[in-house]
Parts: structure tokens; sequence; C-alpha cells
């Protein structure tokens, strides 16, 4: 399940365009209605969603559109290392009907290695899913992720000629990183803390860019793989973009 804001960022002429797998077919939707399901949660729940992943996510973007029109630079603390390894958990969680293919062909099972038990927790009581949580948080946090922190990786308004896939599960992995995609042109990615120690400068950390076609192709190749492990596998995106990736996998122009 995708966050609402997130799915509107990629909303072309009011529609949401998406690739479905199954039939390397573009179709399009309503942001609104796109892969829903009604009541699929507790309220309770809802509401802690809402609260802690995509309020969050809003602030994120208004920084980024005030960093792009130079009101601003993006602090990158571990606040926010912390709160994306809890999105992570969060999202791996979140998917229906995913349990056992996440736990067992998907980056998502065998990164996290937790019991199946853990994918149905957001339909439980709140006491018992912060429980569940915390234990899952702290897996990761100090298990698989524990040398690992957090960047910004954008696609420069000049090569825009190109922009970044949505999976299922709104994490791409590919390599050693993890991204949450944020716009179809801006991303939070984990990566290896060495890694990002030599993108210090004086001090200030540089932002990853995708500059070339293989950088992004490396990337959407990460969306693709994951989504084809999953059933109902569906690749939203910008029109251009899906046509790209239609092409790829081989359906007609």
């Amino acid at each position: 399940m995708l966050p609402k804001s997130t799915l509107k960022e990629f909303v072309v002429d009011q529609k949401l365009h998406y690739l479905d797998l199954s039939s390397n077919r573009i179709e399009q939707a309503s942001a609104r209605d796109y892969n829903t399901e009604t009541d699929y949660y507790p309220d309770e729940n809802e509401k802690f969603l809402s609260s802690k992943v995509e309020t969050h996510l809003g602030r994120i973007r208004k920084r980024i559109k005030d960093y792009e029109q130079n009101k601003t630079i993006i602090v990158i603390d571990s606040d926010l290392v912390q709160w994306l390894i809890f999105v992570f958990v969060i999202q791996t969680i979140r998917m229906p009907s995913l349990s056992k293919q996440a736990h067992a062909s998907s980056v998502f099972g065998s990164l996290l290695g937790l019991p199946e038990s853990y994918y149905s927790i957001l339909h439980h009581k709140a006491s018992v899913r912060d429980s569940f949580l915390k234990d899952a948080y702290q897996s990761v946090a100090s298990g698989k992720l524990k040398n690992y922190s957090a960047n910004l990786i954008e696609i420069p308004q000049e090569y825009r000629k190109r922009s970044f896939l949505l999976n299922s599960s709104h994490f791409i992995g590919f390599g050693l990183y993890l991204m949450l995609v944020l716009t179809p042109y801006w991303g939070l990615i984990l990566l290896p803390e060495h890694e990002n120690i030599r993108l210090m400068d004086e001090g200030k950390l540089k932002y990853l860019a995708a500059t070339v076609d293989h950088e992004v192709d490396l990337i959407n190749k990460g969306a693709v793989s994951f989504e084809q492990s999953i059933q109902n596998p569906k690749l939203v995106g910008l029109p251009f973009e899906l046509e790209r990736t239609k092409m790829m996998l081989g359906g007609p122009i």
C-alpha cells in the first residue's frame, strides 16, 4: 500500500499512470483509488500510519521544494535515518497478501529476516502493534542496517527526460542500497555509512545525483525486480518512463 501523498506526485493530467507487468500494458487510474482497499486497517492504525509516515513525507517534500527554489538546504541527521528505517519496516509489513512472498523472495524478506507473524501486526490493537514494531525496528536497526546512513538522491533538472519508478513497496533495493521514492525525481536513500563519508565536502554532505541513463536504469530495474516477485505486479510512473520500461520488457510500442 502506497501513501496517497506519494501517488499524487506522479499524477499527470489528473491521472495516475501505471504499468501492469502481467500484461505489459500501461493503464490509468486516480491516485485516490489506486490499489485501495477500504477499511483494511483499524481506524487507530490508519491514523497511526498517517501521523508516522504521511506527515513526515509531506515535510520532507516541502524541504525539497524549498531547496529547488534556493530557499534552504536539506539537513540529513540521525533522526532522519531512524525514521527512514522505521518507514522501511512499516512499508514491508504494510503490503497486503505479501507475507510469504516478502519473507521468501524479496529484498525485504531477506534483509529483515522477520517471521511471517510480523506481516499482520497492523491489524492488531495499538499496544500489540507498538510492541511488535519496536522489536522489528530494533532487529533491523541493530542488524543488517546497523552501519547505514541516509542521503538524498535526485535527477537534476537538466536530466529530467528520465524519472524514477514507484513500486508497490515504496522502497527500491539495488545493490547495497535502499531507496524510498519521494517524487519522480527525488528519493531518500539508505547506504553504507562509509560510502556517505566519501561524499563529505568541507564538512557538508553532497547529495547523490543520477545524471546518466545507466544510473537511473539501475534504480528502476530494482523496482521492476521487486515487483516481479509479487502477485498483481504494477509500477507507477510518468508516462515516458513507463513507455521506456514497457519496451525494455518486450512489449509493443
